[in-house]
């Protein structure tokens, strides 16, 4: 390499060494060597400071963008969580109040279940969902009531027995709705009317000495009905069923 390479390249990566030839040559002179210096292989950086004062800008930006965010995200999973909390369950199944039979004439009346089934009656969870295609609604509430009937003390075969009305606590009366059979189970063998949900002529028969029937019925109540009371019949007999709700 020559001096004006060495120009060219800068001198900071190159060293020039000077070198004199034997003394032996009938004309000595000298001769000088570029070499790279030892910078060429370890070179200093140069310390950037704006590349610094931008890194430490954008710590910073970078933290308090977390700090904003980590406040918002708390107030939204509390938002969530009351809201979840304050929202009714589309089914929700009541635990059996303590007055859960009824014994009307030869009758023993037992409540099976009570569930508040909201405002909707979904198609799709409907017994045959392929069938139903439109869901019923209410401004009140669905109630579904399940009850098993068993002639244990009569003597004669009891034809005449069903779900009557509904009675909340303000003493407002509400009978069973009719074309709500897919929500109701397939082993029920009772019929809802305008009075009451009646037992079937021949399947709702009950012979003494018999195992029960199950009896169900959906109801539409108010959305405010509290203290719901079941009423029950057989024959000319009455009685009631304290539903819990």
């Amino acid at each position: 390499m020559s001096l004006a390479d060495r120009d060219y390249y800068g001198e900071k990566y190159w060293e020039l060494i000077e070198k004199e030839e034997s003394s032996k040559s009938k004309y000595p002179r000298k001769e000088f060597i570029v070499r790279p210096s030892k910078d060429f292989f370890n070179p200093k950086k140069k310390f950037d400071f704006g590349k610094f004062i931008f890194l430490i800008f954008s710590i910073f930006a970078g933290v308090a963008l977390v700090l904003q965010i980590i406040p918002k995200t708390k107030v939204l999973f509390e938002k969530s969580r009351a809201a979840i909390e304050k929202t009714p369950p589309h089914l929700e199944i009541f635990p059996l109040p303590k007055e859960k039979e009824a014994k009307v004439g030869g009758v023993l009346f037992k409540l099976i279940k009570v569930e508040d089934l909201g405002k909707v009656l979904k198609a799709s969870e409907s017994r045959e969902p392929e069938y139903v295609i439109k869901d019923i609604t209410t401004e009140g509430r669905f109630i579904r009531v399940i009850v098993s009937a068993e002639n244990k003390y009569g003597k004669e075969t009891i034809r005449e027995w069903g779900l009557m009305e509904i009675v909340d606590s303000e003493g407002r009366k509400f009978t069973p709705i009719t074309g709500v059979s897919f929500w109701l189970p397939e082993e029920n063998v009772c019929f809802p009317s305008d009075r009451m949900a009646f037992a079937s002529f021949y399947d709702g028969l009950l012979k003494p000495g018999f195992g029960p029937k199950t009896c169900a019925a959906i109801y539409e109540v108010a959305p405010d009905s509290t203290g719901l009371r079941l009423i029950v019949g057989a024959g000319e007999e009455t009685g009631e069923i304290n539903l819990g709700i």
